[in-house]
């Protein structure tokens, strides 16, 4: 993609940020000290920090995303593939990470609970909903444990197989699950 890097923030910065946060409090930082004023604002079609991370993301992980899919199902079949689309984060950070990688994972185990992540992340106002979405994606992890497929009532939709997809989403007091 080249040009310039898409963080200003160096890792200890963004450790000591994260550390001392307080989710419930006024916003303590602004996307624009992290993001660089070339990718602002976000929202902003073909340069902005959304556009440029979706074109990263198109060409790296959804090439061998896909790939790796098509693989799968040659040996086995079905093969099952979400999208995490859940980016009810507090402000600034629904813009600076929105659902970024591995933002799933204390959705997929239930576990909110005190950590670094959780101090940028969760607040009262999107609990109701998070905690619905991470409901409804456990039930699926289990559903597939038992029996090779992830659906079940609580989805709410057809989980279809690949090259089709579920979205997990939510608002802030509501899960908001989809199939594509």
């Amino acid at each position: 993609l080249g040009g310039v890097s898409g963080r200003l923030l160096d890792d200890a910065a963004v450790f000591s940020l994260a550390f001392r946060y307080q989710p419930e409090g006024p916003p303590a930082t602004r996307v624009e000290e992290w993001i660089p004023a070339a990718y602002l604002p976000v929202g902003t079609p073909l340069t902005g920090f959304n556009a440029r991370a979706q074109e990263l993301n198109r060409i790296w992980f959804m090439a061998i995303r896909d790939d790796m899919l098509g693989a799968l199902r040659s040996q086995q079949s079905p093969a099952w593939l979400y999208q995490f689309d859940w980016d009810e984060l507090p402000k600034p950070f629904d813009d600076i990470f929105g659902a970024a990688h591995a933002f799933d994972l204390p959705f997929i185990f239930g576990n909110f609970g005190p950590s670094l992540f959780a101090n940028i992340s969760f607040t009262n106002a999107n609990a109701p909903g998070r905690v619905a979405l991470s409901g409804a994606m456990m039930a699926s992890l289990g559903a597939f444990a038992r029996n090779g497929d992830p659906n079940h009532a609580a989805l709410g939709t057809a989980w279809r197989p690949w090259p089709a997809r579920i979205v997990f989403d939510a608002a802030p007091e509501a899960a908001r699950i989809s199939s594509r």
